[in-house]
C-alpha cells in the first residue's frame, strides 16, 4: 500500500463516491468525504484569504481517505498570519485498523502546507482524532463550555444525557414534570445573574449583515486578544452567509453607540444523544468593544430567550468572555470541545500557558457549527 496525498481533482469524483460507499458499507453512517472538489461554503479567494482546501488519500486507483484544509487570516500576537485548521479528516481505518496510518499521513501532508496549525472539536481527549494531535505533540485544552436554561421543564424532559447515569432519566423526568426543575434552574438563573448597569440602554438589531461598525469593533477588540481570527465585515459576511436564514445575526448598541455583536442559532433538535427533541439557543460567535463583552452576552441572552428556546449553550477561550457569560448567570458545563495547537504555533504563543486566556475562539471557529 502507497498512500500518496493530493488536491481532490474532478476526474476523481467517482472514486471519492466509491470510498464513501464502502465506508457506509462497513458500518460508518456519519462521516463521509464531499463528493465535489470545490467548497460550495469558502471557494479560493485572494482577496479576504479565506478559504478551503480538499486533499484525498490515494491508493494507486482508490481513495483510502482525505481531510478538509481551511485556511484563514489570524492576528497572531500583534500581526496577521495565515492559520490553517485541518478538520473532517477520515480515511479506511475508521473500519479497517490495516489503513490506521493515514489518519498520521493527512496530518503531515496539512503541516507541509501551514506551518501554524490548529485543531477544533473532536468530541473529548478519548477520540480517535483529539489522541492523535496529542501524540504529535500538540499542545490541548478542553474548550470552556456554558449554558443558560430557560425553559426548565422542556429542557429537563429532553435531558437524554442525564441517561447515561443510573436513574438520571427517571431524576430529570422528575423534576420535569412536578415544576422541581423549572424552580431550581430559575433560582440558579436568578442568583447568578447580573445585568450590566444601565441595561434597559441596550439595543440588540438584527441585520442581514455586518456594516463597517463591525470594523471599528475588530480593530479595538483585537488588542487584547494573543490569538484570534480576523473578524472584520468582509470576512464576517464570508463566514455568515445564510441563504436560508440560518444565523441570527446580532449588532448591539448601547445608548446608540455600536458596542459589539453576536451570530446565533435557534435549532429544534431532533433525537440528539444530548438534548433530545429540545430547542436549542447557541452563541456561535461574539466580538464586542473592550469592556462591553457583557453587554453583548446580556443582550444575544435576552434575544434567544423571547425566541422561545429551552436552554441556551456557548464553547469560549477568551478570559474576558467566560468571566462576561459567567456575570449574566450562565453556568459551566463539561466540555468535549478540544482545542489542539500544533509545535509551529504553540512556538509562536510562547509561554503558551501564559497567552492561552487571551486565546479567542467559539463554535464560529475551525469548521463552524457543524452540529448546531
Amino acid at each position: 500500500m502507497t498512500i500518496v496525498v493530493t488536491s481532490f481533482t474532478p476526474d476523481r469524483v467517482e472514486a471519492v463516491k466509491a470510498f464513501n460507499c464502502r465506508l457506509y458499507d462497513s458500518g460508518e453512517r456519519i462521516f463521509r468525504l464531499p463528493e465535489h472538489p470545490n467548497s460550495s461554503w469558502l471557494p479560493p479567494d485572494s482577496r479576504t484569504g479565506l478559504f478551503e482546501e480538499f486533499y484525498i488519500a490515494n491508493d494507486g486507483d482508490q481513495v483510502r481517505g482525505g481531510y478538509i484544509l481551511k485556511h484563514q487570516p489570524f492576528w497572531l500576537n500583534g500581526s496577521v498570519a495565515s492559520v490553517g485548521c485541518p478538520y473532517a479528516p477520515i480515511s479506511e481505518a475508521a473500519t479497517n485498523s490495516k489503513f490506521g496510518v493515514i489518519g498520521f499521513q493527512l496530518l503531515l501532508h496539512a503541516l507541509r502546507h501551514q506551518k501554524f496549525l490548529y485543531g477544533l472539536g473532536g468530541g473529548g481527549f478519548e477520540n480517535r482524532y483529539p489522541k492523535l494531535l496529542g501524540a504529535m505533540g500538540w499542545k490541548q485544552f478542553a474548550v470552556p463550555f456554558f449554558f443558560f436554561v430557560t425553559r426548565p421543564a422542556a429542557l429537563l424532559d429532553n435531558l437524554t444525557y442525564a441517561s447515561r447515569y443510573v436513574g438520571g432519566k427517571l431524576v430529570a423526568q422528575i423534576l420535569a414534570h412536578s415544576g422541581l426543575g423549572w424552580l431550581t434552574l430559575r433560582a440558579i438563573n436568578a442568583w447568578r445573574a447580573s445585568a450590566p448597569p444601565n441595561a434597559r440602554e441596550l439595543s440588540p438589531e438584527p441585520v442581514i449583515e455586518f456594516g463597517e461598525e463591525a470594523d471599528a469593533i475588530w480593530h479595538a477588540a483585537r488588542t487584547i486578544c494573543s490569538l484570534v481570527a480576523v473578524r472584520d465585515r468582509r470576512l464576517l459576511n464570508q463566514l455568515y452567509r445564510s441563504p436560508r436564514d440560518r444565523f441570527i445575526r446580532l449588532r448591539v448598541s448601547r445608548a446608540g453607540k455600536v458596542v459589539g455583536w453576536a451570530v446565533a442559532l435557534d435549532t429544534r433538535m431532533s433525537a440528539n444523544k444530548f438534548f433530545g427533541n429540545a430547542r436549542v439557543g447557541s452563541v456561535i460567535d461574539c466580538l464586542a468593544l473592550p469592556g462591553s463583552e457583557q453587554d453583548v452576552v446580556h443582550a444575544v441572552t435576552r434575544i434567544l430567550d423571547a425566541r422561545g428556546v429551552d436552554i441556551i449553550v456557548t464553547n469560549q477561550t477568551h478570559e474576558t468572555w467566560c468571566a462576561a457569560f459567567r456575570r449574566v448567570g450562565w453556568m459551566r458545563g463539561p466540555s468535549n470541545f478540544i482545542f489542539s495547537s500544533s509545535p509551529k504555533l504553540t512556538e509562536r504563543l510562547a509561554p503558551f500557558e501564559a497567552r492561552q486566556p487571551r486565546l479567542h475562539f467559539t463554535r464560529g471557529d475551525g469548521e463552524g457549527p457543524s452540529h448546531l
